[in-house]
Parts: C-alpha cells; sequence; structure tokens
C-alpha cells in the first residue's frame, strides 16, 4: 500500500530570515518490522558519501562532517528555522547594553565525554578557537572574540551590530570541546573527538565506517538509539542498493537518478524539500578569467535547463543566483543577463583572444554531484570551442586544490548554506576575505554585502540583497546553475526523521517505533 503525505517547513527569524520549504514523503508500503526496521532495533546504519576530513564541523566546512559532528559536539543554542532558538549549553542569553555582543549564561553540571566537566573556560577556549580558524569564517567573521564574565557567564564580542548574530552564534560550526584535550595533541582531537553530545566517538576506519555510541549521561536525555555505525560509499547507486537490500538503514542524499526506484520501493520511505544546496559554477578571477568578456562567452554557452534535466533530471529549479529562493532577500524573478546563446558565446570569445578555441582542464570531485553537471557543461562548451578536460578527484584532495590552494581556472561546487542569511556567503566573494578562493575583487558588490550585514532596516538589507544578485549576474563573478532538492530515504519504521533543507540531522530525535 503506497501513501503520500504533505509537509510544510517555515521559518522566520525576526529581521533576519524568512524561509519556506515545501516537502513530500512516500512509503512503498508496509514490510513485516525485522532486524531492519524497528521493534526493539537499538543501533542504525547511515550512509555517507565520502570519508569526512575530520570530525569536527568547527575545522571543516562539508556537510559531511557536520553529519558527523552534530552528534558529538553541542553548541551554545541551536536554531529552531522558524525564528527562536533551543536551549543547548546556554540556558539563557541575551544582547549587552551596546545592543551589539551576546551574553550566555551556561548550562551547570555539563559533562564532556570524558568525564570532565565543562567549565566557561571550555566555552571561551572553544569559541575562540574556531573564531580564529579560517574554515569557519562564513558564520564567525563579524566576531571578534569570546570572553569569559563569571564561571556561568560568556561573552560573544562582535565586530559590529550583526543581524544574524544568533544564527551565526548557533552554526555547527561552533562546537565546544575540552581545552585541555584538544591542547594535548589537535591534531589527534580531529579525528578522535570529545564533546558534551548525545554521541561519543568509538571509532574511525578511514574509508570503510565511523562508529559512535550513546552518550548515557547526557544532559538532555539518553538518545533512543544506541550505536550509530557511519558507512562510506562512494558510488551513490551503490548506496541505493545497500537501502534496499537491508545493509543500511539511511540514504541521507539520494540521487536523482535512485528517486523513482527508492520512492516505490517497498518497505521504505522517500522524503525530500527544497534545498539549501545550490550547484553554481565558478573562476579563478586572477588569472585568464580576470577578463570579464571570457566568463561572459561561458555564461552565454551553458543551457541552464539542460544541466538541471541532465545532471539532476530536472528535479529541481533553474538558479539565477548562489542563493535558495527561499530565503528572503532573494529574489526569485530575476532575468539572469546572458542567457544560453552560443553563438554570442563564441563572438566575446574570439574578442577575449580565442578566436582558434581555448583548452582548459577542470578538477571534479569523484562524486556524481559534481562530475553529472560537469560533463554536460564540457559538451556545451565543446560547441562554442572550448575544449575541457575533466579530471576526477577523491573528494578531500579537490577540496586542497581547489579550495585551499586556489589550483583552478573554472570549476563547479554544490554547497549548502551554514545558516540562513545572505552573509553566510560573505567570505567567499569579499575582497580579501579567507575564503574567497575564487579570488573576486569586486568593490560594488563588497558594498552590497557591508550594507546587508550592518543595516537593521529590513529594506535596505532586502535590497542589499538584490543587489548582490544583480551584481553578481552582470559582472559574471558566478555562474548559477539550478537549485536542488533535498531527499532522504529510510526503513519503514523509523521515527522523528525528516528532510533538512540545509543537511543538518540530529539522531537523538530519531527513534525506531514499531
Amino acid at each position: 500500500m503506497k501513501k503520500t503525505k504533505k509537509a510544510a517547513v517555515l521559518a522566520l527569524a525576526a529581521a533576519v530570515i524568512l524561509s519556506a520549504c515545501g516537502g513530500s514523503q512516500t512509503s512503498g508500503g508496509s514490510a513485516a518490522q525485522t532486524e531492519g526496521g524497528g521493534g526493539g532495533k537499538d543501533s542504525i546504519n547511515i550512509e555517507i558519501s565520502s570519508d569526512p576530513s575530520v570530525l569536527c564541523g568547527g575545522f571543516a566546512a562539508n556537510s559531511t562532517v557536520n553529519l558527523v559532528s552534530d552528534q558529538v559536539f553541542d553548541r551554545l543554542l541551536e536554531s529552531n528555522g522558524d525564528g527562536t532558538f533551543t536551549p543547548k549549553l546556554a540556558t539563557e542569553w541575551k544582547y549587552d547594553d551596546n545592543g551589539k555582543d551576546i551574553i550566555f549564561t551556561l548550562r551547570e553540571g555539563v559533562k564532556f565525554h570524558n568525564g570532565e566537566t565543562m567549565t566557561a573556560d571550555d566555552v571561551v577556549f572553544s569559541y575562540n578557537t574556531v573564531i580564529n580558524d579560517a574554515y569557519a569564517t562564513t558564520a564567525t567573521s563579524p566576531m571578534d572574540h569570546m570572553e569569559k564574565v563569571d564561571d556561568t557567564h560568556v561573552k560573544l564580542v562582535f565586530k559590529l551590530v550583526y543581524g544574524p548574530a544568533l544564527e551565526a552564534a548557533a552554526t555547527s560550526y561552533m562546537c565546544v570541546f575540552p581545552q585541555a584535550y584538544y591542547e594535548q595533541d589537535p591534531d589527534a582531537f580531529l579525528r578522535n573527538p570529545i564533546g558534551t553530545g548525545a554521541y561519543q566517538f568509538v571509532e574511525w576506519v578511514s574509508g570503510d565506517r565511523i562508529v559512535l555510541t550513546r552518550n548515557e549521561d547526557y544532559f538532555d536525555g539518553a538518545a533512543p538509539i544506541k550505536d550509530v555505525t557511519y558507512k562510506v560509499y562512494l558510488d551513490s547507486s551503490v548506496a541505493a542498493i545497500a537501502l534496499e537490500n537491508g545493509e543500511i538503514d539511511v540514504l541521507t542524499n539520494p540521487t536523482q537518478t535512485d528517486r523513482s526506484n527508492l520512492m516505490n520501493h517497498e518497505g521504505l520511505v522517500y522524503e525530500e524539500t527544497e534545498s539549501a544546496m545550490v550547484t553554481w559554477a565558478f573562476f579563478n578571477c586572477e588569472g585568464r578569467f580576470g577578463d570579464q568578456k571570457l566568463r561572459e562567452a561561458f555564461h552565454y554557452a551553458i543551457d541552464r535547463e539542460a544541466v538541471l534535466q541532465g545532471a539532476a533530471e530536472g528535479v529541481g529549479k533553474v538558479a539565477n543566483s548562489m542563493f535558495p529562493n527561499f530565503l528572503p532577500g532573494s529574489d526569485p524573478d530575476y532575468q539572469i543577463s546572458h542567457p544560453y546563446n552560443p553563438e554570442k558565446a563564441k563572438e566575446l570569445l574570439a574578442e577575449a583572444g580565442y578566436g582558434d578555441g581555448l583548452e582548459i582542464t577542470v578538477k571534479t570531485r569523484e562524486s556524481a554531484n559534481y562530475y553529472r553537471p560537469m560533463e554536460i557543461m564540457q559538451a556545451q562548451l565543446a560547441q562554442v570551442g572550448v575544449t575541457m578536460n575533466i579530471e576526477r578527484m577523491e573528494s578531500n584532495a579537490w577540496s586542497n586544490d581547489v579550495l585551499r590552494r586556489s589550483d583552478f581556472e573554472f570549476n563547479l561546487i554544490a554547497t549548502t548554506l551554514g545558516f540562513p542569511d545572505f552573509d553566510e556567503r560573505y567570505a567567499l566573494v569579499v575582497s580579501g576575505q579567507p575564503q574567497n578562493f575564487y579570488h573576486i575583487a569586486d568593490p560594488e558588490l563588497d558594498a552590497a554585502f557591508e550594507t546587508n550585514r550592518s543595516s537593521t532596516d529590513p529594506e535596505e538589507r532586502i535590497q542589499a540583497c538584490h543587489d548582490m544578485i544583480r551584481i553578481m549576474d552582470e559582472h559574471c563573478l558566478i555562474l548559477p546553475l539550478f537549485a536542488n532538492m533535498r531527499g532522504i530515504a529510510y526503513k519503514e519504521g523509523l521515527e522523528g526523521i525528516k528532510p533538512n533543507p540545509y543537511y543538518s540531522y540530529k539522531i537523538d530525535q530519531w527513534s525506531w517505533g514499531n
């Protein structure tokens, strides 16, 4: 028997963020409860699509890392996505008299997984370590530092009056960990993490599995499911078969290729919602793509609708910016200034000095979300005289070359917002920022981002966001491709699970029913 339901996920943050996401669920039908799906089962096997680089979200901007890290670590507070926040390691908070800084009251008696009691010094050290680390700058760039007020209070000091301050403080980056343990060996900490979360680390076998077990002394109550095993599947189709065969219980990021089979498979549930993930192509503006004519040629050469159809089987929406359209400040009706026009692309290539053709080599992750759209663009660019050679790479190697060393000319990324505000992209595109691996230096764009982050006027912020979309499009700084849907597939009998636009899951909220 097949059943379907529709759900809506609404998000509202005062003067900061509004978002709306639709969701749907299908089930292939009821099945007898076995070891694979309920009835007293207290373990779960979850697919991850790559081996994470580290296991602490404060030190890697990666959704796979966060899928593990969010279980091991807590933040001071968690966003509920509707403008409200759930107290975690802080029981309450208030703005300082200056209206800029936030004072948190810490929960007392919280234990780390090694049995030590969390202190204000640990919290201050954790936040300052993350603030000073380059990976977290999408959330921490407006933060100056955290300081201890007394044994039960800390103050998060900002560089400016910052609209989405609480959202930034609640991101997965802001992990709390024991200072003494971290300082013993920071590298070892990243592979053997200790936090305060609902689950504690057991083992990591690179390329195979990561194992967690329930924190029996968790301050918020012991989780219903005891043991969690993440299994690495580099091939998404193999992962889907593993779910169908009962080798895993949850497929966290199913591809569109497997969508129909999973939706109709007996004993499985498939749900999806509009995602905070957008796929876009980008240029290294420090090299020959510093020439806007060359960037314009690439914009005209790419048929975005064809990329959506070929890479995601049409499930999603053609994007007009690097931001999901449910964010306030987005402009779903904005029309891109360089629509598909291969003849215009050829003209601009000639004007840029490449009338006899252009050859480039691009590196792409060994993931269908990356290489499929890249292969479609490869064929489209060939039609205008651009030869694009594709080199597939393991995920961490790709991140090292492209995101850290800026060793690329043209590339593509599929990435999810870390928190629901346009300012989350500040560190990626504003001049001189540590994560601006595009080497974008556009004063007009910088000014729009600065207005958005510092203004408290909602209308002024929305206009600044519209300006960002227009400037990045007109100056051909980013080549938006499509906005993804976020799906999740799992065995019937698993309760408390639903797709999250931000790929953020808390396993202590899941349980096996009957």
